[in-house]
């Protein structure tokens, strides 16, 4: 599958800088980091909830995990769950499986972002496929996707 033609179309639409770099298919953040030889830290992985009924994107640095419960006590959620494989196959259909690009408004979804990316490095999040990725200032990421910045994610490891 390549990049679909909505997501690029949205790009250029908005007038962004970005690049889409190949690499070896890849089925995480983590992974991809290896291929591309970027900073884990501004790899960004996209993790699909159902905050009090409604899908959301959450977006967080490769090397961590959401806090399900800070996240609730941060936005003053009452339910917090991941989507099943079947909601994300279906919200999602132009989008290899597991591989969702950061761009919550495509999808008319709304999308909170951790607030551990470096602000001053570019940020790289999938492009739809297991073998694209978009790397972008993280400023202009920002102006774009117009996430909910908090503290909802903790390091995966400690």
């Amino acid at each position: 599958m390549c990049v679909s033609k909505k997501f690029v179309n949205y790009l250029d639409d908005h007038d962004v800088n970005y690049t889409i770099l190949s690499h070896q298919a890849s089925q995480s953040a983590i992974e991809n980091v290896l291929h591309l030889s970027c900073d884990v830290g501004e790899m960004a992985k996209v993790v699909a909830m159902k905050i009090d009924k409604v899908s959301t994107l959450c977006i967080l640095p490769a090397n961590e995990k959401i806090d399900v419960e800070r996240l609730k006590k941060e936005i003053g959620a009452k339910q917090i769950r991941f989507l099943s494989i079947d909601e994300v196959n279906n919200q999602f259909g132009d989008c290899e499986p597991g591989a969702i690009p950061a761009f919550a408004e495509l999808y008319d979804m709304p999308a909170y972002c951790s607030n551990h990316f470096n602000h001053e490095n570019p940020i790289y999040f999938g492009a739809g496929t297991h073998t694209d990725i978009v790397m972008m200032p993280y400023n202009e990421f920002l102006e774009l996707v117009r996430p909910h910045m908090g503290n909802i994610s903790v390091p995966l490891y400690t």
